[in-house]
């Protein structure tokens, strides 16, 4: 484990702790703001907690993803050099080592878990928007949508330009910031409980 640390895992590992240190500092914030009216829907905030653990997951891969240039591998979209799955993404000793360390692996699931966010995030997205009693639950859903097909825009844009110039990655790592902040603030703002407490107190369990 300290060996794929050393190898890849120190630049992922800070970038993943910033990210999550200052949605954690959202997180209380929106804790001592009042709530808006919450929106009943029971399955769709349980959707809108499977995101934001999904793009959490998908923050960790993309770090992932720098840290091996992962992203160079493959330079073609939707198919990975014309196929769905790479026989290398499972040439590895073990199936944990090839989820850690194989680069066909990891950029395989970076672009299935991109899949699996845009359909589900548009999901909650319009769910959030369709049933807002109030102009921030409707901006904040609107807002899911727009960034869910920009940050696709450019992990599609990112995979097919080659270098990858920095000005580029950087945006799509903002981007992935914005998202996770997003469904954060949706989640507070659209999805909590009935009883008025604020929809964010599981996450801190």
């Amino acid at each position: 484990l300290f060996f794929f640390f050393k190898k890849i895992g120190f630049g992922a590992a800070h970038l993943c702790l910033a990210f999550f240190v200052a949605n954690y500092v959202l997180f209380l914030l929106l804790k001592r703001r009042p709530g808006a009216p919450r929106q009943s829907q029971a399955g769709l905030r349980k959707l809108a907690y499977l995101l934001l653990a999904l793009l959490s997951l998908q923050v960790v891969y993309g770090a992932f993803m720098a840290g091996t240039r992962a992203g160079f591998m493959y330079q073609t979209f939707p198919l990975m050099n014309g196929v769905f799955f790479p026989n290398t993404a499972l040439a590895s000793p073990s199936f944990l080592d090839s989820l850690l360390n194989n680069v066909d692996m990891i950029q395989f699931i970076h672009r299935s878990l991109g899949w699996l966010i845009l359909a589900l995030g548009t999901v909650v997205a319009i769910g959030c928007f369709r049933r807002a009693e109030t102009g921030r639950q409707r901006t904040v859903g609107l807002l899911l949508g727009v960034l869910l097909l920009v940050q696709f825009g450019l992990g599609i844009t990112v995979v097919l330009v080659d270098g990858i110039p920095p000005l580029m990655g950087a945006s799509h790592q903002l981007g992935a910031f914005l998202l996770v902040s997003t469904t954060l603030a949706l989640i507070h703002g659209c999805y909590g409980h009935q009883d008025g407490s604020d929809g964010t107190e599981s996450l801190a369990a």
